[in-house]
């Protein structure tokens, strides 16, 4: 990851909800899109977005929703990976040639780390549920 955020001082939404930026709806991501045209450190922000792997893509960032930053992200590692057409969502390493097509990680490792985000992205939407409940 960029060890180097500085410019995170100059980002127009610095001050800004950040519900802007990943609140999910196709009207809020057109919005945040909109606010990140007038940004002086747009393509800092995206690069740093593009540090994280697919799997953690989320909102809008660099003024570019996160299902195109994945597309970014697999054109990339398809270029760096020899042309291996699927990687690991988890690691970003080529998946082995006799891999289902429905594979999206590496066995072992990587996918203890798939069920550890699936279950912590699980609890999120828990407890925001149980907040809003509250509210």
């Amino acid at each position: 990851m960029a060890d180097n955020r500085r410019w995170h001082f100059r980002a127009a939404c610095r001050d800004t909800d950040t519900e802007l930026f990943f609140g999910g709806t196709a009207a809020s991501n057109k919005e945040a899109t909109k606010f990140c045209g007038r940004c002086p450190v747009r393509a800092e922000c995206l690069e740093d977005a593009l540090q994280y792997p697919p799997i953690d893509q989320y909102g809008v960032a660099g003024g570019i929703s996160a299902h195109e930053r994945k597309k970014i992200l697999v054109k990339r590692n398809y270029e760096a990976n020899g042309g291996a057409h699927r990687v690991c969502t988890i690691c970003g390493q080529a998946l082995p040639e006799d891999a289902h097509h429905h594979q999206k990680f590496h066995r072992g490792g990587c996918r203890q780390e798939a069920r550890r985000r699936l279950a912590r992205y699980h609890a999120d939407i828990r407890r925001s549920q149980q907040r809003a409940v509250l509210a």
